[in-house]
């Protein structure tokens, strides 16, 4: 009996300290031990006992499961009260860029800043999709808004009080910027036809390196911010920002609440091809970027390497041609079906 107990008391300390990702353990081992029990025979009555403590640690473990509680959205289960409602600030506010290359979660960045602090943040251009889903700050570029939404490089610099230099790894950020271009949504992914065919696009591009050394050198006063850092622990990078931009971060909970925003792209596309020399010239780009970076910070400078792919990680170019020798296949069929259905249309006009 006692033994009984030990274990039972073992099982619910262990469901109370386990976080999302050791509960399926968690609950194989209550099974188990469920199991232990049954062969030692021991009285119906313990057997009774432990199987209805067994049944409220399963319960627990499935409510730890549930999506509220995933660290990777939040690990608030009540919404918020009193969070801030959307308007233009009240008096104006230094003049922010929130500078970053396409593809690198400028607009989750306004979402997490908009739900925080309850002021809308703007942008150099007008985007239909944004204003549609509540960005009315759209096309604005003064005061009234927390940050703005820039891809712009030297010449925006003369607009900007201060600037959030926001930086996610050359390899994703291409991805996402070409998904964007090929699907032309901040949702959805390209389809396999257009991987297949406009991959030379996402080889051959080195404006990833230009735009960073060239924000890089901004003169007023600049946070970085990294995509991947505010992905993993976004209560702490947030907090960092807010701070930056001199505002209180009582309302964050309203951010950490609804996370995700309106342009989170899930990528489920099956195949990413890197060649030796894209991997290569990547690395050097990273490094570049690397360089000018440890003039403000050795630290920062040491994160972007990490970015940084192996060689043995480059594929060859027949894996590229396997995978898209289906599409290849279906393309040929296509036009000669084309061609033939021109050649029947020439003939009936002859006749």
């Amino acid at each position: 009996m006692y033994h009984t107990l030990y274990l039972i008391i073992q099982l619910n300390r262990e469901t109370q300290a386990n976080t999302l990702s050791s509960n399926y353990s968690t609950y194989h081992t209550h099974m188990a031990v469920f199991r232990t029990l049954l062969t030692k025979r021991r009285s119906n009555r313990t057997l009774a006992i432990a199987g209805l403590i067994l049944l409220i640690c399963c319960i627990y473990s499935v409510y730890k499961l549930h999506p509220r509680s995933v660290t990777s959205y939040s690990n608030i289960i009540e919404k918020p009260k009193n969070c801030p409602k959307l308007g233009f600030a009240k008096t104006p506010l230094p003049v922010t860029a929130l500078a970053s290359y396409p593809g690198s979660g400028n607009s989750w960045t306004r979402h997490l800043l908009q739900k925080s602090t309850g002021i809308y943040t703007g942008s150099r251009s007008r985007e239909g999709f944004m204003i549609k889903n509540g960005y009315v700050g759209e096309g604005v570029t003064n005061g009234s808004v927390i940050v703005i939404k820039t891809h712009g490089t030297k010449r925006d610099w003369i607009a900007y009080e201060r600037a959030v230099l926001l930086m996610r790894n050359q390899f994703e950020a291409q991805w996402s910027f070409f998904n964007l271009k090929m699907s032309g949504s901040h949702t959805n992914i390209t389809d396999k036809k257009r991987y297949c065919t406009n991959y030379g696009i996402l080889n051959r591009s080195d404006r990833w390196k230009k735009f960073y050394i060239n924000w890089l050198q901004f003169k007023g006063d600049m946070f970085v911010l990294f995509y991947d850092e505010l992905l993993q622990n976004k209560e702490n990078k947030l907090r960092e920002l807010l701070r930056f931009l001199g505002f209180s971060t009582k309302n964050i909970d309203c951010a950490l609440y609804d996370p995700e925003g309106i342009a989170h792209r899930v990528d489920k596309f099956p195949f990413r091809f890197y060649d030796k020399d894209y991997i290569n010239t990547t690395n050097s780009n990273i490094e570049e970027v690397a360089k000018e970076l440890r003039k403000r910070s050795p630290v920062m400078a040491d994160h972007v390497l990490t970015w940084r792919k192996s060689p043995s990680e480059a594929m060859e170019k027949y894996q590229f041609d396997e995978f898209c020798k289906e599409y290849a296949k279906e393309r040929t069929k296509m036009l000669n079906l084309k061609l033939y259905a021109r050649h029947e249309i020439v003939e009936q006009k002859r006749n």
